[in-house]
């Protein structure tokens, strides 16, 4: 339904009567720009009867996870509505995955499958004293472009045994997008030690309107030398871009 259709729904059909909000089921899912900025616009179709005009309509949204953990800073979205007009109002949500990376929560954010939205709604009408406020928390589903990221072992080719290939396969809540991600593989049977290493870049497809996109490929590592068989070892796959993430798969194998 959309990040902030459902509570301003609710919230202006609960105090005014004179305002009537349709939300549009058909907005598209968020996306992802190339500095990790994640976007969702919403629509909404404000119908004013009243006599007046809605000086503003003030509407703060925040994302949490269901630990009511905040993920960035406030989104505000300020309209005016004109007596007797119907009024698409666009409702924009942004969350910095590379601000997340920073301070260390975007592991949490990427693991997350449903979060909440804060919202909360200012209603003023001009030449009138009347108005309202209200905050409204409610369920909005999944934003995550790599959600619950899995990877298989390793598998040694069979012809140069230099070489492994790693499968990884996750879910794409946004639209597609484009991404880098490097690989390194660690032998930690003693002290960790780097033994092979690869990158390369892929195309996210993109989620439906109600469906995520399965995110399902493979890396290969090089090494130097042999890469030998076991279960003694740990993968790194880091995500350089369009935002900064490192997953890491502390009992991996070879195999």
């Amino acid at each position: 339904m959309g990040i902030a259709a459902i509570p301003v729904t609710a919230a202006l059909s609960a105090v005014s009567q004179q305002i009537k909000v349709t939300p549009n089921p058909f907005d598209l899912p968020a996306s992802i720009d190339n500095n990790g900025m994640v976007t969702k616009i919403n629509t909404i179709f404000v119908t004013n009867y009243g006599f007046y005009d809605i000086n503003s309509i003030l509407l703060v949204t925040n994302v949490l996870n269901e630990s009511l953990h905040i993920y960035g800073v406030p989104t505000i979205n300020l309209w005016y509505v004109p007596h007797g007009s119907v009024m698409p109002l666009f409702i924009v949500t942004r969350v910095n995955l590379t601000a997340l990376n920073q301070t260390g929560t975007i592991g949490n954010f990427l693991s997350t499958s449903s979060f909440l939205s804060q919202n909360i709604l200012d209603v003023r009408y001009a030449f009138s004293l009347a108005g309202f406020s209200t905050m409204v928390i409610t369920p909005v589903g999944a934003l995550s472009p790599m959600s619950n990221l899995t990877t298989g072992p390793a598998v040694r080719n069979p012809i140069d045994d230099t070489q492994a290939t790693v499968t990884f396969i996750s879910f794409n809540f946004l639209q597609g997008y484009n991404l880098h991600i490097e690989a390194e593989l660690y032998d930690i049977s003693g002290p960790p030690a780097l033994v092979a290493s690869g990158s390369g870049d892929y195309s996210a497809p993109s989620a439906t309107l109600f469906i995520p996109g399965l995110f399902l490929d493979d890396i290969t590592v090089q090494s130097g030398a042999t890469i030998p068989l076991g279960s003694f070892y740990e993968l790194h796959l880091t995500v350089t871009s369009p935002f900064g993430y490192m997953f890491t798969n502390t009992t991996f194998s070879v195999v």
